[in-house]
């Protein structure tokens, strides 16, 4: 389990995001948990100083940036996650957020999707930008940089499934798959995913 340093220090990550990411993970987490699976991650959230109610966080709100990455990390402490379980809940947060749903349906093609997918960034994430950094339909693959911004692994292995999902809504019917190539708490410059298909 984090420390109170450990959770102090991860508080002060810049940027804002929006409510709708506390949301999401907590419907997941209450269909794989229940209720009371829910309630343990805000209590271990409570004991590190940092409460989190879940039920109360309004949607278009914004909250500190820390806040995402303390409570990615709690969650997979509370449920001893390994990465898939991350990645597997980030997979599925775009089917809950109601923001995608929203905006899904102006990515009607892959080619809208790719093209649009920077000016995505900015309504849930005041920091850092999105840029498509290689783009081949013929390829079949996109490469996704986050720039500006240093994430917790915990939170690249989420956005790994996250991404996925989101190219998935635009390949139904293709078989989606994407790593992380470059890692800026590795020490690269920024964070780049590989979302490929076949």
């Amino acid at each position: 389990m984090l420390t109170k340093k450990e959770a102090d220090d991860i508080m002060k990550m810049k940027g804002e995001v929006r409510g709708v990411v506390f949301q999401t993970d907590a419907t997941y987490l209450k269909i794989k948990y229940g209720e009371e699976g829910l309630k343990k991650v805000e209590e271990n959230l409570k004991q590190l100083g940092y409460p989190i109610e879940f039920e109360k966080v309004k949607a278009m709100g914004w909250y500190p940036m820390g806040l995402r990455g303390l409570s990615l990390m709690v969650i997979k402490d509370t449920f001893n996650w390994d990465d898939a379980a991350v990645k597997a809940m980030g997979n599925m947060a775009p089917k809950f957020s109601f923001m995608v749903k929203i905006l899904m349906r102006y990515f009607i093609s892959l080619e809208q999707t790719v093209k649009s997918a920077p000016l995505y960034w900015p309504k849930h994430y005041s920091a850092g930008e999105l840029v498509i950094a290689d783009y081949s339909e013929e390829k079949k693959y996109v490469n996704i940089r986050l720039e500006g911004i240093k994430f917790l692994p915990v939170f690249c292995k989420y956005i790994e499934g996250y991404f996925s999902r989101i190219i998935q809504f635009a390949l139904p019917d293709k078989e989606v798959s994407s790593q992380q190539i470059k890692c800026s708490y590795r020490g690269d410059p920024y964070d780049e995913y590989k979302v490929s298909w076949i």
